[in-house]
This record gives structure tokens, C-alpha cells and sequence, in this order.
């Protein structure tokens, strides 16, 4: 024997023997904890399946699945080098040979069919989140549908590039509850969050999953209630630290391709701009070694930012600037919304405003209409990169 899973009662689950083959054992009655589990090199879980690496002959990791309730062991790679397991679901993920995600859906039968699917992730604004009535389905989950991939969705309304950083993980976050206590079940306040608030919308709850003080469990906000944490399971009530860490589950995200639209909450005066590009940078660094694959949209003005305006001249500096920046990963849908602009829209077209016609009303977020034709352009884009 190589070496072996035990669990808490001692009762092996599967071992890995010296000829490269894996014996199973039946793991109905194992109980495994929240979060990622290490067995030998990496493993995943949910309810029904465990998703683990073992090296084959040659010294490469190979991706097999386990059925918990009878112990089955099937191969869903027998060739290449896996690593960086995931799990969202019933759909686990990984790297193959560093250089783009693997899929498979554990429920769809015995073979667990794989493919070769990029992620879709958002990390911005209301032009991505876009949970009005009259924009739905939100943006990223026509560009998902349109190229039949998954999502990860990281945007909130009226979330500014720094709390956009924070919900994604990329800077370090601490949170103070009422008694520095985590009860056994429910929820507890949160009295304090630092470096910033990245909880609060004004656009109705929200739900953030990840570790507060080692608990799993997600945060919550209402204008009655204000901002709470839930355990996801019950369990004793844990005391933690006035400044616990908070540590988000960001799952799939930074795997494939990111859609990041972020800015336009900033300040865009030149302190600000320093600012947002910083928290930009924040972003792209955190993509994983991919090829870096993502698009940066360019920040819509609003009506009030009229050209020679001061607010204009703003967001114009900060588009510029972003533009400078990443000029091969640069989209501006402002061409494609004017070749498709109505008559009633040409004061605001001479303005570089959005058209009312493709807007949700307000002459600023996309309406349905408008975020179909920018579906096109972004798989257009993404397509032409050879992404997909």
C-alpha cells in the first residue's frame, strides 16, 4: 500500500497501492467537515461525491471521482497532470498541464462526461449585477449562456472597485460581531469591518459565502437587520477574536475568463483614478496563470457627464488611463451601441451618452436590449482572442 484515506473512526475509504491501481471502500458512513479536505495530494467534496488526484506511473496526477454512498471509484483522466481541484455543485474542476480548466458534471452518469470549458467570472458594478427587472437576465449570464459556460458572478450594485476587492478575497479583511462569539445556530451582528464595508447595497440583500473565524457560513445585509453572519450548519457556539479574519469562498473564480467592469462608483479625480487602477491591478494579478484572460470594459459616462463638463473630463482621464493600460484586453461596446442607436438618440449620441433606446430607462445602465447587443461583442471579442 502506498498510502491510504482513513477517517475519523479509522475505517479506511480508499487507498493508493504500489502497482498505481486504487482500491475503494465503501464510504457511506464517513462524515467529512466543510471545506477543502487533503487526502495524499488535493481532494474536493460535496454530498455525493469525494474528487481526488493520485499519481499515475509516470508521476502525473490523475482526477478520479468516488461515490460516497457506495465507494465506486471511476477515472476521469488518464492522461496529462492535474491539479488545482475545485468543486461548485456537482460540477468539479481542475487544471490540466496549467493551462486551462477541466469539467465534469459528477452526476451525469458513470463516465463523468469531461470537457474542456473555461470559466465566466464578473467582478464589478450594476452594469454586471443589473438585478432590475427590466435588465434580466444580468449581462454575464447572457455571455455564460451564449458560450455554455459556467459562472461566477462577483458583482453588486453599487459597489466601488474597493469593495469589489474585498468581496473577492484579494485584500485582507477582518469583521467584529456582537460579543465576539459566533453562536451555535442563527445569525450574529456584525459591529465592524475593516479596511471597508464591501457588505452594504442599497439595492437589497446580498449573500457572501467564506470563513469567519475558521466557521463557514455567509453574510448578509438588509436596511432592517443590517449586516449578519450565518453559520452554515450548526454546531457549538465558537468565540473569536474582535477582528476575526474573513476569508470569502471564491470557488471557481479567477480560473478562466474574468469580464471586469468596476470603476465607475470610484472618484475619478487623479487621486481617485491612482486609486482604482491600483484596485484594478489588484484584479488582473489575481487571475491565475492562464494567458491572463480578460476583458476590461470601458466605463459608461452618465447623463449628467456631458462633454466639457468637469465629470466628464474625469471619466474620459480614467477610461483613457485603463485603455493605456491594458490595450489588448480593452472592450468598448460605445461603437456597437451606436450602429444600433434609434433616430430618437441622436442628442445623446452626439453627447457620447448611451442611447436611451438600448438603455434601462435611466440613459446610463443597459436595458435588455442593450445588453443583448453587448453579449455579441463581448463573445465576439473573447472569440477573437481564440479563447473559445
Amino acid at each position: 500500500m502506498f498510502w491510504a484515506y482513513i477517517d475519523g473512526s479509522r475505517r479506511k475509504i480508499w487507498a493508493l497501492l504500489t502497482d498505481g491501481t486504487i482500491w475503494a471502500y465503501r464510504a457511506q458512513a464517513v462524515t467529512l467537515t466543510a471545506g477543502t479536505i487533503r487526502i495524499g495530494s488535493a481532494s474536493v467534496y460535496n454530498a455525493n461525491w469525494v474528487v481526488f488526484t493520485a499519481p499515475d506511473a509516470s508521476g502525473n496526477y490523475q482526477v478520479y471521482k468516488q461515490n460516497r454512498a457506495t465507494g465506486q471509484v471511476t477515472a476521469l483522466t488518464t492522461t496529462g497532470n492535474h491539479t488545482d481541484l475545485q468543486i461548485n455543485g456537482s460540477v468539479a474542476a481542475w487544471l490540466t498541464d496549467g493551462t486551462y480548466s477541466d469539467y465534469c458534471d459528477l452526476d451525469a452518469g458513470i463516465a463523468g462526461p469531461v470537457t474542456a470549458r473555461p470559466l465566466i467570472w464578473a467582478v464589478g458594478h450594476s452594469m454586471l449585477a443589473n438585478y432590475a427587472t427590466n435588465r434580466q437576465p444580468p449581462l454575464p449570464d447572457k455571455v455564460a449562456s451564449a458560450l455554455n459556460w459556467p459562472l461566477a458572478n462577483f458583482a453588486i450594485q453599487g459597489a466601488g472597485s474597493a469593495q469589489q476587492v474585498a468581496r473577492a478575497g484579494l485584500v485582507a479583511t477582518t469583521l467584529t460581531v456582537t460579543g465576539n462569539t459566533i453562536p451555535a445556530s442563527g445569525p450574529v451582528t456584525i459591529t465592524a469591518v475593516t479596511p471597508n464595508d464591501f457588505i452594504v447595497s442599497a439595492y437589497g440583500p446580498r449573500s457572501i459565502y467564506g470563513w469567519l473565524g475558521g466557521v463557514y457560513g455567509y453574510l448578509t445585509w438588509d436596511s432592517v437587520a443590517g449586516e449578519r453572519f450565518w453559520r452554515a450548519t450548526a454546531g457549538d457556539a465558537v468565540p473569536i477574536s474582535a477582528g476575526a479574519t474573513w476569508i470569502p469562498d471564491v470557488g471557481l473564480a479567477f480560473s478562466g475568463v474574468a469580464l471586469i467592469w468596476t470603476l465607475v462608483n470610484d472618484d475619478h479625480g487623479s487621486a481617485g483614478r491612482a486609486a482604482s487602477l491600483a484596485n484594478l491591478n489588484m484584479i488582473v494579478a489575481a487571475l491565475k496563470s492562464l494567458g491572463k484572460r480578460f476583458v476590461i470594459l470601458r466605463e459608461f459616462p452618465r447623463t449628467t457627464d456631458t462633454i466639457g463638463s468637469a465629470s466628464r473630463a474625469d471619466i474620459d482621464a480614467l477610461n483613457a488611463a485603463v485603455q493605456a493600460a491594458y490595450p489588448n484586453n480593452w472592450l468598448d461596446l460605445m461603437p456597437t451601441l451606436y450602429a444600433n442607436a434609434a433616430p430618437s438618440d441622436a442628442t445623446a449620441v452626439s453627447q457620447g451618452l448611451v442611447p436611451p433606446s438600448l438603455s434601462a430607462g435611466d440613459g446610463f445602465h443597459l436595458g435588455n436590449a442593450g445588453n443583448d447587443l453587448a453579449t455579441v461583442a463581448i463573445v465576439n471579442f473573447i472569440k477573437a482572442k481564440g479563447w473559445a
